[in-house]
């Protein structure tokens, strides 16, 4: 009997993959072949691999699929298939030169029977390499993510010549959301792929670029005189969207663009330089009303905004005072039942005259002036007096999750501030659980260990929060002391599961579920993703499909009815 391996192993070229070619006699597994990148994943020759002991090249399997039962190795899976013919898929731990810890998928096919020996055909993939490609690199264009972006460019400015001079460059297509509705999906993202494209070779070896979010682009270039930049950049956007006029011609392609010429590269900070040319890129688009390509240099009149992030912080000081800022809550799931088993807190801020200020409003303006850390405090306080009441109530009180900011990283009464507010409301610990953002862990990866340890030891619940949106490391979570782990939003795209993201999601909670460690789900929208988390056996999900964030008295509501629910 005789298939052909790459058939199935096409379909997972997107990233470096080990082809291998294994027996099974029987009784035992050996490897007959493999390519380099398979060694590779072990950070060895073909020559270094093979001169392991035998035991030394075996796996450790944590993870089979159509196998219950426990199992040890290769040869445990090969002899509990039904059906040989079937890709057999599972993923080992397995230690690589420097003896860490590393852990493969692998996708297997039986190939033939030759003299008792069943020959397999298998591709095998990295995890760690597949959650760094998705978490640290954007999946559609393959530009570097914002913090990685940041890194590459503070790194040209720290290690500047005195004469080198530096821009930033934002850029913004114009009403996309209405061309990608004309031309379709797939389309859209071959125009927004292409931009990438030629900002990426414009910039090579002198900057670097990124897709910060959707059609909006960020550029940092080194350049010799001012006017070659807005020279330069106009023609290239010129010569990109005539192009795409020439393809689709019932759309009006233009692009907004700001730049800002940084002053002192060595006492600047990227994210900054990034927010100036920002504001410049919103005055092109303002000028022009974004229906042809305009060019925007950030002047200082420009400073509107920063003064807008200055007002904002004064008015959300006397809005604490005066208690404009309510708690929202919205509701977790368990899959396994489909009732609620916690809820998020989320702060929204409801002005006198009624209006409520949506959090993109005011949030990042805050988080710019450390303000932010006021108006967590406050949150927690909230929290804790809804739960008060609710234990004084005799409602059914379920575990609250609240979000910590990385700035409070930085303040060593941190914790004894969270002691102090539980204390005042006599909370039981075990009743409010912590967030910390995945990125925390790129500013100072040692003190948000500490934080994390020191609130888990106190009794209280710990989560990452946004694990996949910038710092993923499997070998890094198995070190942190935490709860629950929340997977980011990001996995899931445009409300669907591309392949490679549905092999990390089930790949991290597999390994999750390994580790004790429970697994929620967040930006959960539609019956598929929660079909196929169920199918993972993640342990729950927040998002749309279930609930918005809503007022505490209409979550009351909301909690009862699922406790109704349940007993019935």
């Amino acid at each position: 009997m005789q298939t052909q391996a790459g058939d199935f192993m096409a379909e997972k070229n997107t990233f470096p993959l080990g082809l291998i070619r294994f027996g099974y006699n029987g009784t035992n597994v050996s490897i007959i072949s493999a390519n380099e990148y398979y060694y590779g994943l072990f950070g060895m020759t073909e020559e270094e691999y093979f001169s392991l002991k035998p035991d030394e090249q075996g796996f450790q399997i944590v993870f089979a699929s159509n196998v219950t039962e426990n199992i040890d190795s290769m040869a445990d899976i090969i002899k509990k298939e039904a059906e040989p013919e079937e890709e057999i898929s599972f993923y080992f731990r397995a230690r690589n030169k420097n003896k860490e810890a590393i852990y493969i998928g692998i996708n297997a096919r039986l190939a033939e029977e030759k003299d008792g020996t069943f020959i397999y055909d298998a591709c095998a993939y990295g995890i760690d390499w597949i959650v760094n490609r998705l978490t640290n690199y954007d999946k559609l264009t393959g530009l570097p993510k914002i913090h990685i972006f940041n890194t590459v460019a503070m790194s040209y400015m720290n290690n500047a010549d005195e004469d080198d001079k530096f821009a930033v460059i934002s850029l913004d297509l114009n009403n996309f959301k209405l061309i990608n509705e004309k031309i379709g999906a797939e389309k859209g993202d071959k125009v927004l792929t292409e931009l990438g494209i030629e900002l990426d070779s414009a910039v090579k070896n002198r900057g670097c670029c990124c897709r910060i979010f959707s059609d909006k682009y960020i550029v940092f270039v080194k350049y010799e005189k001012e006017e070659d930049i807005k020279v330069n950049t106009e023609k290239l956007i010129e010569k990109y969207t005539a192009k795409r006029r020439n393809e689709f011609d019932n759309c009006n392609f233009s692009i907004s663009v700001g730049i800002y010429f940084i002053e002192n590269p060595e006492q600047v900070d990227i994210t900054i330089a990034i927010d100036k040319a920002n504001i410049a890129r919103k005055n092109a688009k303002t000028a022009q009303n974004a229906q042809e390509n305009f060019c925007v240099v950030y002047e200082e009149e420009m400073k509107t905004e920063l003064s807008r992030a200055m007002q904002i912080t004064a008015e959300a000081e006397r809005a604490i005072y005066n208690r404009e800022f309510i708690v929202y809550y919205q509701p977790k799931i368990s899959l396994k039942g489909e009732y609620i088993v916690g809820a998020e807190a989320l702060v929204r801020w409801l002005k006198p005259d009624g209006t409520i200020v949506p959090p993109g409003m005011f949030l990042p303006y805050l988080e710019r002036s450390s303000f932010i850390k006021e108006v967590d405090f406050y949150v927690y306080d909230e929290v804790c007096r809804f739960i008060r009441n609710e234990l004084d109530n005799g409602e059914k009180v379920i575990p609250i999750s609240v979000n910590v900011s990385r700035l409070h990283l930085k303040d060593d009464d941190f914790i004894s501030r969270v002691s102090e507010i539980v204390g005042r409301y006599q909370i039981p610990q075990q009743y409010l659980e912590f967030e910390l953002t995945e990125n925390a862990f790129f500013d100072d990866e040692q003190r948000a260990v500490q934080i994390l340890k020191e609130l888990r030891d106190k009794g209280f619940l710990v989560s990452i929060d946004d694990f996949g949106s910038g710092y993923s490391s499997l070998n890094l979570l198995k070190t942190l002391p935490v709860d629950i782990l929340k997977l980011d939003r990001t996995f899931f795209g445009n409300n669907d599961l591309k392949e490679n993201n549905a092999i990390v999601v089930t790949s991290i909670i597999d390994m999750a579920n390994q580790m004790k460690i429970s697994v929620i789900c967040e930006g959960v929208e539609t019956l598929e993703q929660v079909e196929f988390l169920k199918d993972t056996e993640c342990n729950s999900v927040q998002g749309f499909y279930y609930a918005k964030p809503i007022p505490a008295e209409e979550f009351q509501k909301f909690k009862r009815s699922f406790e109704i629910s349940e007993s019935n």
